[in-house]
This record gives C-alpha cells, sequence and structure tokens, in this order.
C-alpha cells in the first residue's frame, strides 16, 4: 500500500508540473564559468519553429539566475532574434535586479536567485524554421560578476 501511495503522489506531481508547462514551447539556458559574464561572451540559443506553429505570437521570457553580491540595480542586455531568412530584429532590455532600498527582486533560495523577466510584448513568429536568439550584454563592467546563467522561455499565447 505505501508503495502504491509513493507512485500516486509522484504521478499526481508530475501531472501538475507537466500540466503547468503545456504553452512552453522552447526553454534553454547558459551557464556562465565561476559566475562571470564576459562582455565578448554572446549567448546563443537555437530553435527550430515547425510550420504549423509559424504565424502564431508568442510570450517570451529571460530566465535570469544571479548571485547574492551582484552589486547593480539592472542587468542591461540586448536581445537579438535572427529569422530563418537572416532579418534580424534587436531590443535592448534593462532588467530590475534590486530595489531603490538594495532588496533583490524574484525568487531567492540561500545565494542564489532566479527572477522571469516577461518581454512587455508578444513577438510574431511568421516563418517556419530555424530562429537564433542571442543576449548580450551591455554592461560596462567586464566581466559581470554574480550571474549563474541566463536563458530563454517561449509560451503560446493563450486567448
Amino acid at each position: 500500500m505505501m508503495k502504491f501511495n509513493t507512485i500516486l503522489i509522484g504521478l499526481l506531481l508530475y501531472l501538475s508540473i507537466s500540466s503547468c508547462n503545456s504553452n512552453q514551447i522552447f526553454k534553454e539556458k547558459h551557464n556562465f564559468p565561476k559566475y562571470q559574464w564576459h562582455a565578448n561572451e554572446k549567448v546563443a540559443f537555437n530553435f527550430d519553429l515547425a510550420k504549423e506553429n509559424a504565424g502564431m505570437e508568442y510570450f517570451m521570457v529571460i530566465n535570469l539566475r544571479y548571485i547574492h553580491g551582484y552589486q547593480y540595480k539592472y542587468l542591461h542586455l540586448r536581445l537579438r532574434i535572427t529569422e530563418p531568412d537572416g532579418n534580424e530584429t534587436n531590443k535592448d532590455i534593462s532588467i530590475q535586479i534590486a530595489t531603490d532600498e538594495k532588496e533583490y527582486l524574484g525568487e531567492g533560495m540561500g545565494d542564489y536567485w532566479d527572477l522571469d523577466y516577461l518581454i512587455n510584448e508578444t513577438i510574431p513568429f511568421n516563418k517556419a524554421g530555424k530562429y537564433t536568439f542571442e543576449i548580450i550584454s551591455l554592461m560596462e563592467d567586464d566581466p559581470v560578476y554574480f550571474i549563474n546563467d541566463i536563458g530563454i522561455t517561449l509560451l503560446k499565447e493563450t486567448k
């Protein structure tokens, strides 16, 4: 009976987690060695959009994990999206990391903080094929310390 209860709880937990991400079509992250993001280090992700998903709009989330000790209020970066036909779109983004009172934003556990930044508008993906997402640091300091990883999540827009 105990084994059955354990399996049932595990199944319910899996179903609840997987149902939360039913709109997620892409998620990937990049880890920074020694928690340092160097100015010349462009973070790139490749994503193949299936034909049946083309012509739709998606929400994009920048996923950031930083470490206690990050010294700035913002993280300034550029998001470059390259479409299958080679067209590029650049968007400069400033992600607020701390308040004026120097309190970190996001969810913290120990020294690690997770912050998900939703890009304000939906992004149309009109063409099937390979997209490249590049995240480029626009910070003046090189390297930027206390950055653990950065990533991108794409979510289908639900109406």
